[in-house]
């Protein structure tokens, strides 16, 4: 008797899962900043970086949310790292895609920025349910 009372009065935990959603957002806005960037239309630029970086600020958002256990993030996380350093040699050398110099600053203020707009969005949510 006591074992059915138990299992009804201790709340399960959520795990945290990554949002697919999240991820096809930042990955669409990507697609629609390329496609800006061959045909030579304006802002192609801030559609690329503002996603990538979105998309780089979540996936490290949630690689510290789930210690390293999902390998789609971890895969996601690696690609993203290799765009870093893309950027990195396209912005330094001018190889590949011309960006400017200040894309660093951007690309790194947007990456704090979005990071620190999911953790701020994680709290929200988890104090909701926590009834606080």
């Amino acid at each position: 008797m006591n074992e059915l009372l138990d299992n009804e009065l201790i709340e399960e935990k959520r795990k945290f899962k990554p949002i697919i959603f999240i991820y096809v957002t930042w990955l669409l806005l990507f697609l629609i900043g390329s496609l800006f960037k061959i045909l030579h239309w304006p802002l192609s630029d801030a559609l690329i970086i503002a996603s990538s970086s979105g998309f780089f600020a979540y996936n490290l958002f949630c690689f510290t949310k789930l210690k390293g256990k999902n390998i789609t993030n971890n895969i996601f996380l690696i690609l993203c790292l290799a765009w870093f350093v893309y950027l990195f040699i396209c912005g330094m050398f001018g190889f590949g895609i011309h960006f400017y110099p200040w894309v660093w600053k951007v690309f790194v203020s947007a990456i704090l920025v979005f990071y620190l707009l999911a953790y701020f969005i994680y709290r929200v949510r988890t104090f909701k349910r926590k009834g606080y």
